[in-house]
């Protein structure tokens, strides 16, 4: 599974330092500005990022934030925006921000992440509710649809590819979860 690692910094950043750093491990970027852009990489490449990120900080003498999520788009850099200005220093989790936006009273989100699934068939968002629903266990959500077990993982493939959330993952879950308590706010 691949994720987005959105960053930004207070100060500019060197792009050529910055590679260095980051040299060894498998990444794509791309850059927004001197200040920010995104990394496209493996999950595990959070574990890496805690390892080299005090460095760069340090080196580069700036606050830099980094989000972890499964896209790149307005809802990903609005919650970039509100992480770097109350966690500056930090590697965070999409679904981490989207807890601590309810937490704070804040849901002016809603409308970004209802977007995120609005192209999504309903079915195949059907499919992803009865795999929460039923803890996660395939067997048991495909059989409260009554369908077969390859359908549903079939079903469960498309709503991935559609949105590109994986909900078999936590943060992820954790993300469609929050939807799905706000979709029809």
């Amino acid at each position: 599974m691949h994720r987005y690692y959105l960053f930004r910094s207070n100060k500019a950043i060197d792009k050529r330092y910055f590679a260095t750093a980051l040299e060894g491990y498998p990444y794509e970027i791309e850059w927004h500005d001197a200040y920010s852009g995104s990394l496209y990489s493996d999950e595990d490449f959070s574990s890496h990022l805690d390892d080299v990120l005090d460095a760069i900080r340090e080196d580069l003498g700036a606050s830099l934030t980094i989000l972890s999520s499964h896209n790149d788009g307005p809802l990903e850099y609005y919650l970039l925006e509100r992480s770097f200005l109350a966690h500056p220093n930090s590697n965070l989790f999409l679904s981490n921000m989207l807890l601590e936006e309810i937490m704070r009273g804040d849901t002016s989100f809603v409308p970004l992440l209802k977007k995120e699934f609005e192209k999504v068939p309903h079915e195949c968002i059907l499919t992803a509710e009865a795999f929460l629903r039923s803890g996660m266990n395939a067997c048991l959500a495909a059989s409260t649809l009554y369908i077969h077990r390859n359908t549903f993982n079939y079903r469960l493939a498309h709503f991935i590819d559609y949105c590109g959330l994986d909900i078999r993952d936590y943060h992820n879950a954790l993300v469609f979860e929050i939807y799905l308590q706000y979709r029809n706010v």
